[in-house]
């Protein structure tokens, strides 16, 4: 199957039942994330998630390494901008770099 075979397969066959999946669990409160890569060497995949508002940083996590596509660089700022916003402490060396390892002291 060529790359383009197993997207079009995926976007047909596979990405509608991973929505489906995912309002399932959505509908029942549960986070939900699933990847599909079809075409590994063009970073060629599908995500489909449904995140719960108080899911786990592992959920977070996963999807953001999703979106960012590979690119370290956008991983560790979407990590910063969480634990920004969420005002969370952390212990994080490289957060570190980019954030106040000690939000709550802020003031």
């Amino acid at each position: 199957m060529t790359a383009e075979e197993k997207e079009k397969f995926y976007d047909e066959g596979i990405a509608p039942v991973l929505a489906q999946l995912g309002r399932k669990c959505e509908d029942n409160g549960l986070s939900f994330f699933a990847a599909v890569e079809y075409d590994p060497e063009q970073q060629g995949f599908g995500r489909t998630s449904t995140l719960t508002k108080d899911c786990s940083a592992v959920m977070e996590m996963l999807n953001w390494v999703a979106k960012s596509g590979g690119n370290l660089d956008a991983f560790v700022m979407a990590a910063a901008r969480y634990t920004t916003e969420n005002n969370l402490p952390h212990s994080s060396i490289v957060l570190s770099q980019y954030i106040d390892p000690e939000p709550a002291k802020r003031k």
